[in-house]
């Protein structure tokens, strides 16, 4: 089911999203993921400026002014982005239950072609193409994409991470995912979804990734 909201309206919905499975993931294995609130911001904000241009924009550091102007620039002036980026729903929520365990789940999709082509824009550190695609394996986006995708159906979608340098040269990774990479991410997500039910978290009882005592 498809829905209109804002961030915010999103955010508290009780359904269980991609971040807070990196978060369910990081408790089962002892880990610790972390992003400047810098970083986040300025990745918001980019994304704020492309997708959403008619809410009020987020402000970044003032020494990232600069290099935010020029990553959009870049972005816009790359046909096939900007070419979705125009025809395309943006920020769009997707509320569903998954099959196999009955959860609610919900999902925040960058831009959706036709209810087929899912784009997801990230910021990167990459030096190039090859180190783009292993951030996207080491970083688990196959399990984001799989997630994403599945949430509109799945068979026969196309999913697409574009990728932009946040430094010179500011060049854009354009990712088409292929089947392995998306079989591979639906493996995650679902062994996460039937271990979270197994452990029977509670949304009542606070944040979502806390077991219940």
């Amino acid at each position: 089911m498809e829905t209109k909201m804002n961030e915010e309206s999103y955010r508290q919905l009780r359904r269980i999203s991609n971040s807070d499975l990196s978060r369910f993931r990081d408790y089962l294995f002892g880990k610790k993921s972390y992003i400047p609130p810098r970083t986040a911001t300025f990745g918001r904000a980019l994304h704020a400026t492309l997708l959403e241009p008619n809410v009020p924009q987020i402000e970044v550091h003032t020494a990232d002014q600069e290099r935010l102007a020029l990553l959009e620039k870049n972005l816009r002036s790359h046909k096939a982005f900007n070419w979705y980026r125009q025809y395309s729903k943006k920020e769009h929520a997707q509320l569903f239950t998954d099959p196999a365990t009955d959860l609610l789940c919900k999902a925040r999709l960058d831009m959706v072609y036709q209810n087929r082509v899912v784009l997801d824009l990230k910021t990167t550190s990459a030096h190039s193409y090859q180190d783009f695609i292993n951030q996207c394996h080491n970083l688990e986006y196959d399990r984001q994409a799989a997630f994403y995708l599945d949430s509109l159906g799945g068979t026969g979608k196309q999913f697409i991470f574009v990728g932009v340098q946040k430094k010179e040269p500011y060049d854009i990774f354009w990712f088409e995912t292929t089947l392995e990479f998306l079989a591979e991410g639906r493996k995650k997500y679902q062994f996460l979804l039937e271990t979270w039910k197994d452990v029977n978290f509670d949304f009542n009882q606070g944040e979502p990734w806390r077991l219940v005592a």
